[in-house]
């Protein structure tokens, strides 16, 4: 049994060189501490509700913050790439040719310009040049994991982008549903 004082440590500073010390002794201490962290983790896990649970606000003003500044990917599909081709009125290859790049051989994303703007940004407008068959990845925006982790995120993407708080209401279930439709 812990004595307090390794139980308290458990959660303090102290904890990774506990565990470490009881490896490195090869303490059978070790194995109650693990499935109780464990046990604490997917309790946890299973009781936390999400923060946005009433839902969220979004409706795009097609601005294109979020196709332009930060270098980055934006995945593609053969499907979506043949919807946007036809679209803008050519070949799915020639499209590929113009729009996108393959990635260490295998993923496929959409090109963009060296100051980090998509290859598809109407420069005057700034709005998308395929917005109604834009991507997976651009139809998600901003219900990302990284965008809806916390209040403190959204807020912060809210401040980069002015179509959250505004518009349609989104419950969890469609948030849900557009985050895990896409994964990086």
């Amino acid at each position: 049994m812990l004595d307090n004082r390794k139980s308290d440590n458990l959660y303090g500073k102290g904890c990774l060189s506990y565990v470490n010390q009881c490896l490195y002794e090869n303490s059978t201490e070790i194995f109650p501490i693990f499935i109780f962290t464990v046990k604490f983790l997917i309790t946890k896990f299973m009781s936390s509700e999400f923060w946005y649970k009433e839902g969220l606000h979004f409706g795009c003003k097609i601005c294109g913050r979020c196709c332009c500044g930060e270098s980055g990917y934006v995945w593609v599909t053969t499907e979506e790439i043949n919807r946007m081709a036809k679209k803008l009125g050519i070949s799915a290859i020639q499209f590929e040719q113009a729009f996108v790049w393959t990635v260490r051989g295998r993923k496929r994303s959409l090109k963009e310009f060296p100051n980090g703007d998509c290859v598809l940004l109407n420069e005057k407008s700034r709005g998308c040049k395929v917005y109604e068959d834009r991507p997976v990845q651009c139809r998600t925006w901003p219900f990302w994991q990284q965008n809806i982790s916390s209040p403190k995120s959204w807020e912060r993407t809210a401040k980069f982008c002015p179509g959250c708080n505004q518009g349609k209401m989104y419950s969890l279930e469609e948030i849900e549903e557009q985050k895990n439709s896409i994964s990086f």
